[in-house]
């Protein structure tokens, strides 16, 4: 199997959340042809997010790729203390005097 990694999940959870309900005829649509995402996807795409973050994948220990997760543009991550955990994580591997190593 390939390896999963915490910044396809968080995207492709925040695509999917964003898709939910979208009207592909735009706003003037009747709403008869509206894109219905299954909640249960959704809610493992969480919970394998959940499961590797901070991490980025089991053999990746941290990447700034999982920045855009847990912000902009995705903020795929309702909770408060794994962002911050994730954050720090980037932050004191990553870090440097003129910005962030990619990993």
């Amino acid at each position: 199997l390939p390896e999963r990694n915490a910044s396809s999940i968080g995207l492709v959870k925040a695509a999917l959340e964003a898709l939910e309900g979208l009207d592909l005829y735009g706003p003037n649509g009747d709403g008869s042809c509206c894109l219905v995402i299954p909640h249960d996807a959704i809610v493992r795409l969480r919970r394998a997010l959940k499961g590797l973050l901070p991490r980025e994948s089991a053999s990746k220990e941290v990447d700034a790729a999982c920045l855009s997760v847990i912000g902009y543009p995705a903020w795929a991550v309702d909770d408060r203390q794994l962002v911050e955990r994730t954050r720090r994580k980037i932050r004191a591997e990553l870090g440097g005097a003129y910005g962030y190593k990619r990993f």
